[in-house]
Formats: C-alpha cells, sequence, structure tokens
C-alpha cells in the first residue's frame, strides 16, 4: 500500500518529456531568435503560444498555471535586476525629462486610439478608451530583458537615455494598472468612489517613492554602513537572503496598499544599488567625465566606475542562470498562452488589427521627439540634432513594446466589465502582438548599430 500511495504522486513519463522539451524549446527559440533578429524573447512567446492553449494546448492546464505563475516571479526579478542596475545619478537628474516621456507615451496612444476606433471603426467612445489604456502600457518585462541582452554591446541602464527610458517605462506600468483598476470597476463605480478608485493608486505610487528615499538615505544606508562588512564578509549567500527579504518586503508593500508591485520589485533593487559605497575617487571621476552640453535640462552626474557591487554579484552568481534559462522564459511563454492566436485570422480582423498596430508604433516613437525637442531650441546648432537622432530612435522604439499590462487591461474589459466586444478585443491583440514582436527587433537592430556611437555623447 506505501508503495502504491507512493507512485501515485509520481509524474509520468509523458508529463516529464513534454515539460523537459518546454525548457529545450523555450531556451532553443530564444538562442534562434537572439541570432536571428536580436530579440530571444520573440522565440518564447512564440513556444508559449505553440504549447499553451492558443494553438497545440500541450501542457496541461496546472502546468500552464504554473508557468504563469513562475513567469511572474521571472517578471519580478527582470524589474528588480533593472533597479538593482539603475544609475541613481541619472535617475534625479533626468526625472522631469522621464515624467515628459511618460506622459507623451500616455496621452497619444490615447487620443489616436480614439480617434481610429470611434470615427472610423466605429466602435463606442469607452471601447475606444480602453483600446488606448492598453496601448499606452509599455512592457517593463521586455525593456529591461532587450535592455539585458545588449548589456555587452553597451550598458543601456549606466546611460542617460536608457535612464530616461526605464523611468518612463515605470511610469506607463504604473498608469497602465491604474487603468486596469479603474476598468475592472466599471460596472460598480459611482461618482464616490470614482475619484478615489483612480486616484488611489497614483497617491499610493507616489508615497511610497518617496517614503523609500527617505528611508534609504536616513535608515537603511546608515544602518547597513554599520554591518556591511560583517555582511559581506558572511559570503553571497547572505546577499541573496537579502535580496529575498528586500524583494518581499518591497513587493508586498506595493500590493497590499494598492500600487504596481512591479513599482516595489524596481524600489527594492534602487534601494540595494544605493548601499553602494561611494569609491574615494569619486570626485575626480567626476571631474573626468563626459562634458554635457544640453542646456534644456539638468546635467546627469557622470558615471563613476565603482568596485563590484556586493549584492549584484550576488544576483549574478547565484540568482541570474536560474532566472535566465528558466523564469524569464517561463515569464515571455506566459505572454504567448495569453493570445486568441486563432481568433486573430479574420479577414477584418486582420486589417484593422494592422491599421491599428501601425497607428500604435507611431504613437510610441512620438516619446522620441522629447529628446529631439531641446535641439530645436535656438543656438541648439545642428550637432546637437544629429547626436540626439539615434537616442531618439531608441528611446521611441524601446517604448513601442507592450505586453503584460496591455493584455491584462484587454482581458479585464472583455471577460469581466464587457466594455470590449470580441471584435475590439482582437484588434487590441493584434497591435499589442505586433507592437511586442516589433519593438525588440527593432532596437536590437539599433543598438548593434549605433549603441557604441553613445559613448561620449550627452546622452551617455
Amino acid at each position: 500500500m506505501a508503495n502504491a500511495g507512493q507512485r501515485r504522486w509520481l509524474p509520468s513519463q509523458v508529463a516529464i518529456l513534454t515539460l523537459a522539451s518546454f525548457l529545450v524549446f523555450l531556451n532553443f527559440g530564444r538562442w534562434i531568435c537572439d541570432r536571428l533578429v536580436y530579440a530571444g524573447l520573440i522565440g518564447e512567446i512564440a513556444v508559449g503560444i505553440i504549447f499553451g492553449r492558443p494553438l497545440a494546448n500541450i501542457l496541461d492546464d496546472a502546468w500552464q498555471q504554473t508557468v504563469v505563475d513562475l513567469g511572474y516571479v521571472g517578471l519580478i526579478l527582470i524589474v528588480f535586476e533593472g533597479g538593482l542596475s539603475t544609475h541613481l545619478g541619472l535617475l534625479k537628474a533626468n526625472l522631469l525629462l522621464s515624467l515628459i516621456a511618460a506622459m507623451t507615451g500616455i496621452a497619444v496612444p490615447v487620443g489616436l486610439s480614439i480617434l481610429l476606433l470611434r470615427f472610423c471603426y466605429r466602435y463606442s467612445a469607452l471601447a475606444s478608451f480602453v483600446a488606448g489604456a492598453a496601448l499606452c502600457s509599455t512592457s517593463l518585462g521586455t525593456t529591461f530583458a532587450v535592455i539585458a541582452a545588449n548589456k555587452s554591446i553597451v550598458d543601456l541602464a549606466n546611460t542617460r537615455i536608457g535612464t530616461v527610458l526605464v523611468s518612463a517605462a515605470m511610469i506607463d506600468d504604473v498608469v497602465g494598472l491604474i487603468m486596469a483598476s479603474v476598468i475592472k470597476s466599471l460596472g460598480s463605480l459611482d461618482d464616490k468612489n470614482l475619484g478615489w478608485t483612480i486616484g488611489r493608486p497614483i497617491l499610493v505610487s507616489a508615497c511610497l517613492v518617496m517614503l523609500t528615499s527617505a528611508a534609504t538615505i536616513w535608515v537603511f544606508k546608515p544602518a547597513y554602513g554599520l554591518v556591511r562588512q560583517r555582511v559581506e564578509s558572511m559570503g553571497k549567500d547572505m546577499g541573496v537572503g537579502l535580496i529575498v527579504l528586500a524583494l518581499a518586503a518591497f513587493t508586498s508593500i506595493a500590493y497590499y496598499t494598492g500600487t504596481s508591485v512591479l513599482l516595489g520589485a524596481y524600489l527594492a533593487g534602487t534601494t540595494m544599488s544605493s548601499l553602494q559605497p561611494t569609491p574615494l575617487n569619486s570626485e575626480e571621476s567626476r571631474r573626468d567625465g563626459p562634458e554635457q552640453n544640453d542646456s534644456s535640462f539638468p546635467n546627469p552626474e557622470p558615471i563613476v566606475n565603482q568596485p563590484p557591487h556586493f549584492f549584484a554579484s550576488a544576483f549574478e552568481l547565484r540568482i541570474a542562470q536560474l532566472q535566465h534559462y528558466i523564469l524569464s522564459p517561463f515569464f515571455f511563454a506566459s505572454i504567448g498562452s495569453a493570445i486568441p492566436f486563432l481568433s486573430l485570422w479574420t479577414s477584418k480582423a486582420v486589417w484593422q488589427g494592422v491599421v491599428f498596430s501601425i497607428l500604435m508604433i507611431l504613437a510610441k516613437l512620438s516619446v522620441g521627439l522629447c529628446v529631439l525637442a531641446p535641439s530645436f531650441a535656438p543656438g541648439s546648432g545642428g550637432s546637437s540634432m544629429r547626436e540626439s537622432l539615434a537616442p531618439a530612435g531608441l528611446l521611441g522604439w524601446a517604448m513601442v513594446s507592450r505586453g503584460e499590462i496591455g493584455l491584462l487591461i484587454a482581458q479585464i474589459a472583455y471577460n469581466e466589465s464587457g466594455v470590449l466586444s470580441e471584435d475590439a478585443f482582437v484588434i487590441i491583440i493584434w497591435a499589442i502582438v505586433i507592437c511586442t514582436v516589433v519593438g525588440p527587433v527593432v532596437v536590437g537592430f539599433l543598438l548593434r548599430r549605433s549603441g557604441a556611437g553613445l559613448a561620449g555623447s550627452k546622452w551617455e
């Protein structure tokens, strides 16, 4: 009887082979797409479509849900790693430009969506707004994945343009989650709770950022300074333990206060990044840094060549391989498994979806104008325009990719609140899919062609 009970819990050989092939194809698909189109996540999304419900439905429902759950852990780690590698001096110096870029990336997609879907496709005003809301977000996971995949060419996270990109994408993500909350509550909203539904995530996000900044300066850094040598002498496992503790704390606070869990993960990363002690030669490094000639925005602090970061080293040694080969591929596969692939191929859905996709690509490309705008100022000179062209294109194309938040908004509006018809839902999915595929591909090409040219420029 003991043997019979034990054998009941053993996986079948078919289940083992299915899961093993899923993992192999995920990594093989990423490897192929990395070399063909410089965007390995496209291969992972394609494998998710094939193995998931949209096409062959090879994985059973329990495993598909497991992939979604573990994939979200992978997304949290992607965002945390992005925060851990963020240059905080650049983040503070370019906050105004980041806000302008984020607002552009929200307003233009919503406006163009209303114009096309309401007045050309004849959908309702609410459905047209929801479509724009779904396409105003930027996929943080995709953004950080593309940055990490091209780190050997340029460490974009430690450049001025990369910092603007990450900050703008983070703001768009928070706004997208606010949109999701509002859309989910459309059936029960009234004048009394509408303002609170919209205002709460904004207020909580702002408070969380400000409180984290204050706590980092007045509590975390002094406290860690007292125990730093003892903690770091315990080795990388202690670093991993503190990373897990910080992530659990920040994401839980973000979740239970009503803002983005990804914002919590990013703040955990930036907080642990700030614990790195300032090198003794930092003043010399600042004097020797590249000159900043753009008078329209504050000059960023030049990058300092710091010694290896304890937490970054611990993450790279203990977590990065698990994230790279299992958790991150699971996340992008979960995006693929949420795409209703077979429903996309009616003639009406194809032409309306492609037109809408092109418009949504142009909407996010408009974010690049925020970088070009100072070059039109009197006295800026033609060299300023030439120097800003490549960074503007890079910023715009990197904002094109949608993903998890867009799919969430579309599915809530279609399945829960009933705002979207099936036709409108499919058009939105077309735009999300095309933008998520095209954006990383173009960014990969741009980084390989002009990424090295950022060195020494005002956008480095």
